[in-house]
């Protein structure tokens, strides 16, 4: 009896339960030189969202929308510019696919293997152009395709209702329409996708957990916690800038920011914050000439205030840090237009409010609104410098899961 395998197969209690998955994670594209002269930047660049809405139908068997997002740098093989490989623009590519999952739980439900397949649409679009290279013929206006994948993963439960989520999945049959010298191509945009991050489920109990999930509430018993969210930034002197150089959208969508959490006592509390938000520089007689994006370190305090029996829980924010521009992708030949392509730093202060609604004890729904002053940045326009005021409204919106 000693030597028998400790392993217990059972069902995850999740059954019939809807969920909701965020992930974020990046692609590898299998044919990246598919087009004669183009590349596709292998892997893909930054660490982007992938979200899917499930619900699980029996013991094994579930289903799930699934949206990917990934984006990597166009570059042209053998033309001279900075770097070996100039780059010539951006390729962004949706994955929208409906989904079956089978499911083998194991050591209770707690740890569950998993594999997927699917059909779908894929979508993508060629953006950002680098005008340094606006002479080389190539385009990749907005194209769909139909799409299937297949894959797995693992999940491992660290709450009755939340668990850690690995998925590793190939796309097929990505294939959009580019023109290239004026004759349209395929360019193959199959891919593998590796994503990690948590899937949260609409359940209260776990067989591996002896409690359940607690009534909604802001508890005491899981003081830390990680923010996710998406929103908007406006900056507020926009038409204050240099008259050479200026911000030229003083609304921007689709930012996003992140924290890590501990709630030190029922009102008090400390968060380290990450956001980012991107905006375009413009000049009078150039349009748009460049991208500006500026990222926010920040160290928080927080004090809120729990409400109808601690399930809205509003509070107030503030601190300081550090934060970074960026002047990138040049959307101008620099002989036309010098501007330099530079990074600047400097301290940041933020302070603001906001609310959580609690649908379960460990997840709350979440908005926050903030002031940003940063620093004023410098930007180089051949020999001459200005200066941009950095100062924005932070909008974000998303969720509060506390461990």
């Amino acid at each position: 009896m000693m030597l028998t395998p400790t392993i217990v197969v059972s069902a995850d209690s999740d059954n019939h339960a809807a969920y909701f998955a965020i992930r974020l994670g990046g692609g590898w594209y299998t044919d990246d030189e598919s087009l004669p002269g183009i590349r596709l930047e292998n892997p893909s660049q930054f660490p982007f969202p992938h979200f899917a809405f499930g619900k699980n139908i029996n013991d094994h068997w579930g289903v799930e929308l699934d949206i990917d997002y990934i984006e990597t740098n166009v570059q042209v093989l053998g033309l001279t510019g900075p770097g070996s490989s100039p780059r010539l623009g951006e390729y962004a590519t949706w994955n929208v696919l409906g989904q079956v999952r089978y499911r083998y739980a194991m050591y209770k439900g707690r740890f569950v293997p998993y594999l997927i397949g699917g059909l779908g649409v894929g979508i993508g679009e060629f953006n950002d152009r680098n005008r340094n290279f606006e002479s080389f013929a190539f385009d990749g206006p907005l194209e769909t395709t139909f799409i299937g994948a297949f894959g797995g993963g693992i999940e491992y439960y660290v709450t009755p209702n939340m668990a850690i989520d690995i998925e590793a999945k190939y796309v097929g049959g990505f294939e959009t329409d580019v023109k290239l010298n004026g004759v349209k191509q395929d360019m193959n945009l199959e891919h593998i996708l590796l994503s990690g991050g948590l899937r949260i489920y609409f359940t209260d109990e776990h067989p591996a957990f002896a409690a359940p999930v607690g009534a909604p509430k802001d508890s005491s018993e899981r003081p830390a916690y990680i923010v996710l969210r998406t929103g908007g930034s406006l900056f507020l002197n926009a038409d204050k800038a240099a008259p050479t150089i200026n911000i030229a959208d003083d609304v921007v969508l689709l930012d996003w920011s992140a924290a890590v959490g501990y709630n030190i006592s029922r009102n008090w509390g400390v968060e380290l914050a990450a956001e980012m938000y991107e905006t375009t520089l413009s000049s009078p007689g150039f349009g748009n000439v460049a991208e500006y994006s500026v990222w926010n370190i920040l160290g928080l305090i927080r004090w809120r205030y729990p409400m109808m029996a601690d399930r809205f829980v509003p509070y107030l924010i503030g601190g300081a840090g550090v934060a970074y521009s960026n002047v990138n992708d040049p959307r101008k030949p620099y002989t036309q237009f010098p501007i330099n392509v530079n990074t600047e730093s400097g301290a940041v202060f933020s302070a603001g409010g906001g609310g959580d609604y609690f649908f379960a004890e460990n997840v709350s729904m979440n908005v926050e609104l903030r002031y940003v002053d940063s620093f004023n940045t410098k930007v180089d326009v051949g020999a001459d410098s200005f200066k941009l005021d950095d100062s924005v409204l932070f909008l974000g919106a998303g969720l509060r899961i506390h461990f």
